[in-house]
């Protein structure tokens, strides 16, 4: 399902997977449900938490922006997602293209599972 709503499909079909992903959410049993639901939800906003990072990993660590660094900030622990595969680019550039396209899909499987 994830790779439905990770992959290079059109934005309808992003939205159709994650409503289907929420509503199977949904439909859980209902003594289980809300830890089912909260872990889900947190698995979700942990990857957009890991993209997150990586792309403003730069604004940390380049010299040109280290007025922009709260050196006092110490590193996040990694977070554990939901499993999607790693956005491995070596480019700066399509890597946050991508990621800022996959935030995009994540933040609609967060309203789906809200509304």
């Amino acid at each position: 399902m994830l790779s439905l709503i990770d992959g290079p499909y059109s934005p309808e079909i992003k939205l159709l997977a994650a409503k289907v992903y929420a509503d199977l959410h949904h439909s859980t049993h209902k003594g289980a449900s809300s830890d089912y639901w909260r872990s889900c939800l947190l698995g979700i906003v942990a990857e957009i938490h890991i993209l997150l990072d990586r792309i403003f990993d730069v604004v940390e660590e380049d010299a040109f922006f280290s007025h922009s660094v709260n050196p006092d900030r110490s590193k996040l622990g990694m977070s554990k997602g939901v499993g999607l595969k790693p956005i491995e680019d070596e480019n700066y550039s399509v890597f946050m293209m991508n990621a800022i396209d996959r935030i995009r899909s994540l933040v609609i499987i967060i309203k789906e599972v809200l509304r």
